[in-house]
């Protein structure tokens, strides 16, 4: 994105190894990266919560990693609105590939979804999800009470377009 030119993009990584990689990246892309993406290194929750990460549920996936609420867990969970003052006049776009803590973290984004509209991109794991209690079902309905249209990503089956009617 920052090679195409985006203004500021706002990157969330809680996982120590993941987190890792993505510094690396961004080290190897200063030149563009420097100015324009901001790194947070938390979890994008809907309230404030301490996780810790799961086993990882494909061993070749180091991104696969998802999170279990733990009271005594090390990494903090937040709602990115949090972050307001970071994002700039205005968010166009909102990409989640949060492990199954999709739902969690667009609640996490509400003011911001309801100020600026943005298009949201994001995947659905269902087996994932059900352990934080969640459903498509209930991103779904959430999604469209905030006048949103979703609809299937047409390459990969688990990902999603959700773009405004307003």
């Amino acid at each position: 994105l920052a090679r195409q030119g985006a203004w500021r993009i706002i990157s969330c990584e809680p996982v120590p190894g993941t987190l890792r990689y993505l510094k690396a990246n961004l080290d190897l892309n200063k030149d563009v990266c420097a100015t324009r993406v901001v790194l947070i290194e938390t979890a994008a929750w809907s309230h404030v919560r301490q996780f810790r990460c799961a086993p990882p549920f494909h061993p070749d996936n180091l991104g696969g990693t998802s999170l279990v609420e733990d009271a005594r867990g090390e990494i903090l969970g937040v709602p990115l609105d949090a972050y307001r003052p970071l994002f700039g006049q205005q968010v166009s776009l909102i990409k989640i590939d949060a492990q199954g803590s999709d739902f969690a973290a667009l609640q996490g984004l509400a003011e911001t979804i309801a100020q600026d509209h943005p298009v949201i991109v994001f995947e659905w794991e269902a087996e994932l999800a059900s352990a934080h209690g969640h459903t498509y079902e209930m991103v779904q309905a959430w999604l469209e009470d905030r006048g949103y249209q979703i609809l299937p990503w047409p390459s990969h089956r688990s990902n999603y377009l959700a773009r405004w009617r307003g």
